[in-house]
Formats: structure tokens, C-alpha cells, sequence
């Protein structure tokens, strides 16, 4: 791992224990060390160069730092804190444009439009395919209560997982392939939850 990753390792998680509302259950530092580590293991899959692998690992680290200003734009903030970050510690500016195209890529109305993009993309919402996506949900459910005053029923949030969960597939090869069928899997579970 590079010395930047190390650093941005450092500046991230201090800067979101300084930062960041204790409100945000879902959007904290666990949901970002999640994200790298999703990162790492689908940019490994597919054997990316060290550059790439850095490229990528930095998104992971910046895509959500922009909650602590809140909800709406945050990955905008985040967008600017990367690259803040990144000319302080003398990256490429070619580089640096690859890192604020992958924290975009994390949007969920954005269409990725290259391999690096589309593992930041997958590694955000990785969780969808795994067997604990039930519980990660209800830590979203209890932060928009909290900071949104969105009080979902039941019945309203099963509904509404079913619908993300139907129309957010991924778009690497390696995580349809290994996580896929728990996507499946976790749709069925939520349906019969709410029959």
C-alpha cells in the first residue's frame, strides 16, 4: 500500500471522528472501512495496476467524507476534500480528476463510465449482495429518521428495500458473479417479509 493511502487513511478517519454527527448510523467510518475493504477485494479480482488499485483505494476513503456537511451535495463536498487533500500531497492532476469521477460514480443515479468507476460504484452498495444487508438497512432507516425525520412503517421500508434492491444490480463482473445471488437471495427474504 502507498504512502497516499496511508495518509488518506490517517485524514479520513480523524477527519470524520472530528466532523461527523454522531446521527449518521449508516453514512459513518464503519460504512467507509467497509468500502475500502470492498474496493480492495473487487480492484484485486481483477488485477488492477498499483496506480489504478491507488486510484480507486482514495475513492473509497473521500466518497462519503462530504456527510459531515450534511446530506444534500455531500458528494460534491466530498468531491472537494479528495482534491483538497490530493494537491496538498502533490498527486496527479490526472489522477486526481480520475478520483473525483469515482466518488461521482457512488451517486445511485450515476451510470459509470469506466471499469474504476463502476468497482466504487459496486463496492459502495456491495452490502446489498451480502447476508447481513437486512441489518445494514435498518442503521440507513434509523439515520434518516434521525436526520431527515423520515419515520418509515414497516411495511413502507420493506417496500422500499425491495425496490432498491430490484433496481440496483452491479456493474463488475466479479461482484454479479459473487454477489449476485444473495442480491436474489435478500429480495426473496424481503418479500416474504412483507407478505
Amino acid at each position: 500500500m502507498s504512502n497516499i493511502i496511508d495518509k488518506a487513511k490517517k485524514y479520513v478517519t480523524e477527519y470524520l471522528s472530528n466532523y461527523l454527527s454522531t446521527d449518521y448510523n449508516y453514512h459513518c467510518i464503519n460504512h467507509t472501512l467497509d468500502v475500502v475493504k470492498n474496493t480492495e477485494e473487487i480492484s484485486r479480482a481483477l488485477l488492477l495496476s498499483e496506480k489504478e488499485f491507488d486510484i480507486a483505494i482514495l475513492a473509497a476513503w473521500f466518497h462519503d467524507v462530504g456527510y459531515s456537511k450534511g446530506i444534500n451535495g455531500h458528494e460534491k463536498v466530498s468531491i472537494d476534500i479528495a482534491e483538497n487533500f490530493l494537491i496538498a500531497n502533490n498527486f496527479l492532476i490526472e489522477d486526481i480528476e480520475q478520483v473525483k469521477k469515482c466518488i461521482e460514480a457512488t451517486k445511485l443515479s450515476h451510470v459509470p463510465n469506466s471499469l474504476l468507476e463502476g468497482i466504487l460504484s459496486d463496492a459502495d452498495i456491495l452490502h446489498i449482495g451480502n447476508d447481513d444487508c437486512l441489518e445494514k438497512s435498518e442503521l440507513l432507516r434509523k439515520e434518516l429518521k434521525q436526520n431527515q425525520n423520515k419515520n418509515y412503517s414497516d411495511d413502507e421500508w420493506i417496500k422500499n428495500n425491495i425496490e432498491f434492491l430490484t433496481k440496483h444490480n452491479f456493474y463488475t463482473k466479479y461482484a454479479k458473479t459473487n454477489y449476485g445471488l444473495q442480491r436474489i437471495k435478500n429480495i426473496e427474504k424481503l418479500k416474504n417479509q412483507f407478505k
